[in-house]
């Protein structure tokens, strides 16, 4: 089944502007995830610069669905998942570093 990201504002998914920028974060990408072309958005991510990432799971689910969708088993593939993008990363990603420095002379 085919995932959709919806890319959103930091402050729809409950980010404060002002901590943000207070913590020195200049950039935070958050998203909606859904699935049916869109129809049924499910969760919030705001994955991590540094290989971290949030997800609230059946989020924007009602409870009632929320109880029947998500599962153990529904967590557990989603950090399966995230093991499999990461790993795919290094292959799929230039060396930050070696293309954009260390960033300590800036």
């Amino acid at each position: 089944m085919e995932c959709i990201l919806s890319f959103v504002i930091p402050q729809e998914p409950g980010f404060s502007p002002e901590l943000l920028k207070k913590a020195g974060v200049s950039t935070a990408v958050c998203a909606h995830v859904g699935m049916a072309r869109g129809l049924v958005m499910h969760t919030e991510m705001a994955p991590g610069s540094l290989w971290s990432s949030r997800f609230w799971l059946g989020e924007r689910l009602p409870r009632l669905l929320r109880k029947k969708m998500i599962t153990e088993d529904t967590a557990r593939g989603m950090c399966e998942h995230r093991l499999v993008e990461y790993r795919n990363l290094e292959v799929r990603l230039p060396d930050p570093c070696g293309t954009y420095g260390s960033g300590k002379d800036r």
